[in-house]
């Protein structure tokens, strides 16, 4: 994420690309990063309070809620909700992501 920031930072100063990507580019790497990291923490958190039948990702045996590892069908719903609610607001609300030329 960092990384993204800094580079998409350094091509918008140039105003050419930085090793060989636009901003736009590095820019769509730096938000898909926070939407992917908004997803976990949504899995996590709501997996935790409302996940009814949680099982280990590992091998499919039934986990505790909570435990390492542990997934559940609300935890999964919520990360997909998150994961979209940030790129939504990226694209739509503050315009962060554009067409992407030159990537």
């Amino acid at each position: 994420g960092v990384c993204c920031a800094a580079a998409a930072a350094q091509a918008l100063k140039t105003g050419g690309p930085f090793l060989g990507l636009s901003s736009d580019v590095w820019i769509l790497g730096y938000v898909a990063s926070l939407a992917t990291k908004l997803a976990d923490t949504f899995a996590s958190e709501i997996g935790k309070a409302y996940g009814k039948t949680t099982f280990l990702i590992t091998n499919l045996k039934p986990a505790e809620r909570g435990a390492e590892g542990a997934i559940s069908l609300e935890g999964t719903l919520a990360s997909v909700v998150g994961g979209f609610l940030l790129s939504t607001y990226a694209y739509f609300g503050v315009g962060l992501i554009h067409s992407i030329e030159g990537a």
